[in-house]
């Protein structure tokens, strides 16, 4: 039986682009691969390239184009590395693909473990969670319903660096 090397990753990452347009195919091919990748059969150096790529491109990708790869992806069982990646984007380019990706209980537990309160609060919207990840979700309740404190220090006096802007008391 002849192994196929698959070297698509490394042929994309490898290539320079110049042209925005080029890099955004490039982009959309890489995601494209790795949307239909068994993660495991990559080498974490493979992997980590590909994400690598993939986070240089998000810095040059607009918004939109990326949102609509997400929402390409929708409905679809993806490895968690691809959630995760965009889950850290800005929440409307990570909506469509959360709100609608499949993953298991155990995948659910672990991606909201590892995202931030944005994400989280996307994912809450969705009906059809575990229990056990809804329960999850609910214990980061109180950190995730906070807003950021944006004012500058000589505003906030004795603000910590990292101080949250609790409205809680507010109704």
């Amino acid at each position: 039986m002849a192994v196929r090397f698959d070297d698509r990753i490394a042929t994309i990452t490898a290539q320079g682009a110049d042209d925005p347009l080029a890099r955004a195919a490039m982009w959309r091919q890489l995601v494209d691969i790795l949307a239909q990748t068994n993660v495991r059969d990559l080498s974490p150096l493979t992997r980590d390239s590909a994400y690598a790529f993939l986070e240089q491109g998000r810095q040059i990708i607009d918004p939109t184009g990326r949102r609509m790869i997400a929402s390409a992806l929708g409905g679809r069982r993806l490895s968690l590395d691809m959630v995760r990646f965009f889950a850290a984007d800005r929440p409307e380019v990570a909506a469509p693909l959360l709100l609608t990706v499949r993953l298991d209980p155990t995948e659910w537990s672990q991606l909201v473990a590892s995202i931030g309160p944005v994400a989280r609060s996307l994912i809450r919207q969705r009906r059809d969670l575990d229990p056990a990840v809804r329960r999850q979700l609910d214990h980061f309740g109180p950190s995730d319903l906070m807003l950021p404190d944006d004012r500058a220090p000589a505003d906030a006096p004795d603000a910590a660096p990292d101080a949250v802007l609790d409205l809680s008391g507010l109704e």
